[in-house]
């Protein structure tokens, strides 16, 4: 498998990293390649090398142009992304246990609901929900539902009503927990991967 700088892939199985410090890349994400035989990993590393003998990377990565199908469970914010939908559509979504999503060709991706049922001839892939919503094209949907602990519903109303992408609520919302939990710095090195990420997505 050739990797080779602009290149996105799938990572179908979560990479941990040998000296214990965590996961490098999580399965259901999708990668991008901004060096060749690198592919960007979790914390912004542009250097991450990968051997190219098939026999490894096969095992974690699938090359995002040779993804036909992906799914991801069924949500309360999945139906509700279903219903404001505008490209190909059908099944009703109040029995799904999956969605699902054609990505290949040129029209929009097509999306789909299933309930436990799969054609066994169709190859579908796993993502994460917040994944399966940014193949929608529907970023403004994926801001998470306010939780008590947080304190700052606020926030959650003004990013829906300015239709902020996630990657800006993100930012503002590590931010603002930081103050509140005297962890500043460290929500400040978490808001930094977040910008490096969206400009790697402005820089495509």
């Amino acid at each position: 498998m050739e990797i080779k700088k602009g290149d996105k892939f799938l990572c179908i199985k979560d990479v941990i990293l040998f000296d214990g410090r965590g996961i490098a890349y999580k399965k259901g994400e999708i990668y991008k390649s901004e060096r060749d035989y690198c592919i960007t990993d979790i914390s912004g590393d542009k250097e991450h090398t990968w051997s190219e003998r098939d026999i490894i990377i096969q095992q974690y990565f699938k090359p995002l142009s040779e993804v036909d199908y992906v799914y991801t469970d069924a949500t309360d914010r999945l139906r509700e992304l279903y219903e404001n939908y505008k490209g190909g559509r059908f099944i009703q979504p109040s029995v799904a246990k999956y969605f699902g999503l054609k990505i290949s060709g040129k029209k929009a991706p097509r999306l789909y609901t299933d309930d436990d049922w799969r054609n066994p001839f169709t190859v579908r892939f796993y993502v994460t929900e917040d994944t399966f919503i940014g193949l929608c094209g529907l970023q403004t949907l994926a801001l998470p539902n306010p939780q008590p602990y947080h304190n700052n519903d606020s926030l959650y109303k003004i990013a829906a009503e300015r239709g902020w992408s996630v990657y800006l609520f993100d930012v503002v919302k590590n931010l603002e927990c930081g103050e509140k939990k005297s962890s500043l710095r460290q929500e400040i090195e978490k808001s930094i991967d977040v910008l490096k990420i969206w400009l790697s997505e402005i820089d495509e």
